[in-house]
């Protein structure tokens, strides 16, 4: 029986969220150039945090008839999505102001896309799934193409949108063929029908579900539905790129985390392969463009479709340990995607921003501490330990080995000893490459101090990494 009650309760932080976005609308009319809009978002998202704590852990509660489970998964992962937004609000605050939209429509944008990531990570149908994913994708699109007088940024929102567009017809096409042969919109009763029928109509089930996965890939940034990332985090305007970042991606693994669990990709072995393929081609084509890049932007672009690479390689292993892994690899690169791209904004104004390459040439003796953070959170991408990053790469990996698939296994092993290249060589150029350039990297004093928390965050949960892999374990 439906309870209105309980459900606006599993619901709270996601309608405090909404409730933020709707209040910084009508703030940005009476005070548009205020940075009221920017503190009352931080307090929303900072409620929607604590209401989200405490709820976790989750007790498998369907919410809105059905439609939706908040269990362990779903909470964590809303967790790393508020977080993550408000970090990206925090480092971005200085230059909201100087966007051409209103900075209270960005915020607003923002949030809205947040309440869509937020519903999307507990989603347990088809309709609220793809429901979920347009809501989270549509304020994307115009948060790329906010920036109206900037060619760029025009171009970039058009390639976005379109390949946006295309993915959402996959996925919704897919879902039509699932539904069809099932007559179900739940993901686990969908899965239980097909898994009975799976002998009569398994060419029809392989097309749908191939159709679903590569929407999906589009949102997680997998090859061959990567072309849209360098060319929309290079186009859009850095703070826009920071926010892409991080939330979305998360999303995105939320979409693969539902239908791994509903055991959709189980009723036919070789979706397994399929995912293995995405995963195996994205890492590699990721890390060997990366190498070739001069642009600090374009190179993060390639490094994160190599990350998303590694994330699915849990989901290709399968079982609770696989989707655990997952998990711990997603939240442990949203923790470091921050941070890299918070850094190409992070200098005030009245100072050229970190761009290029290049620009990183010499770091160490223009601002010391940037370069010390900047060289724990490139060791941890690259999986060098101490730092988390290595733990990361560590357990899907150790999950494809758990699963007997040993072959994916040594390939992915391969490509991270390849993909450590590229952020050895950012290192290098801070700390061995001499540069004309002897102006140092101004950041206000907080930003600072929140930048070098994070950072040495990497290398503490590295350092002592129980209690988030615990947490990743026992959500499964």
């Amino acid at each position: 029986m439906f309870n209105l009650a309980r459900s606006l309760l599993l619901t709270s932080p996601l309608l405090t969220v909404f409730a933020t976005a709707l209040v910084v609308m009508l703030l940005d009319l009476f005070k548009p150039k205020s940075r009221f809009s920017t503190y009352f978002s931080y307090l929303g998202l900072i409620i929607g945090l604590i209401l989200s704590i405490r709820l976790f852990p989750g007790d498998q509660d369907n919410v809105w008839i059905n439609l939706f489970t908040l269990d362990n998964p779903g909470c964590i992962l809303q967790i790393f999505i508020l977080v993550s937004v408000f970090f990206s609000i925090f480092y971005s605050s200085s230059k909201l102001a100087s966007l051409d939209s209103a900075q209270g429509d960005i915020l607003s944008l923002y949030l809205l896309s947040t309440v869509g990531m937020m519903l999307l990570v507990i989603s347990d149908s088809m309709l609220s799934l793809y429901l979920s994913l347009e809501l989270t994708s549509l304020p994307l699109y115009a948060l790329v193409a906010s920036q109206r007088n900037h060619q760029k940024s025009v171009e970039a929102a058009v390639k976005f949108f379109i390949m946006g567009a295309i993915a959402s017809v996959f996925i919704l096409f897919g879902m039509s063929f699932i539904y069809g042969l099932t007559g179900q919109v739940s993901l686990l009763a969908a899965s239980k029908s097909l898994a009975v029928n799976v002998s009569q109509n398994q060419l029809l089930i392989m097309f749908g579900l191939i159709l679903i996965i590569a929407g999906a890939s589009f949102k997680m940034a997998l090859v061959p539905f990567h072309m849209w990332v360098p060319d929309v985090y290079v186009g859009a305007n850095p703070v826009m790129t920071l926010f892409l970042s991080a939330a979305p991606k998360i999303a995105g693994l939320g979409i693969f985390l539902r239908l791994s669990m509903s055991g959709l990709f189980d009723v036919i072995p070789m979706v397994h392969h399929i995912l293995g393929i995405l995963a195996i081609a994205s890492i590699a084509l990721g890390n060997f463009t990366a190498i070739m890049q001069s642009d600090l932007r374009r190179l993060l672009a390639y490094s994160t479709i190599s990350h998303m690479g590694y994330a699915m390689l849990g989901l290709v292993a399968g079982g609770k340990e696989g989707q655990s892994a997952s998990m711990l690899y997603m939240i442990i690169y949203s923790l470091m995607t921050i941070i890299a791209f918070a850094s190409v904004i992070l200098p005030q104004s009245n100072h050229k921003l970190l761009f290029s390459v290049d620009d990183l040439k010499g770091l160490n003796k223009r601002s010391p501490w940037l370069a010390a953070m900047l060289m724990i959170v490139f060791f941890s991408m690259a999986g060098v330990p101490p730092a988390i990053g290595f733990l990361a790469k560590f357990f899907v990996i150790r999950a494809l080995v758990d699963s007997g698939i040993y072959y994916i296994a040594i390939i992915a092993l391969i490509l991270a000893v390849i993909g450590a290249f590229y952020y050895l060589n950012l290192i290098r150029q801070m700390y061995f490459e001499s540069t004309s350039n002897s102006q140092p990297v101004e950041v206000t004093s907080g930003k600072k101090f929140v930048f070098i928390l994070q950072s040495l965050l990497l290398l503490g949960l590295g350092l002592f990494p129980n209690a988030l892999i615990s947490l990743c374990v026992q959500a499964f």
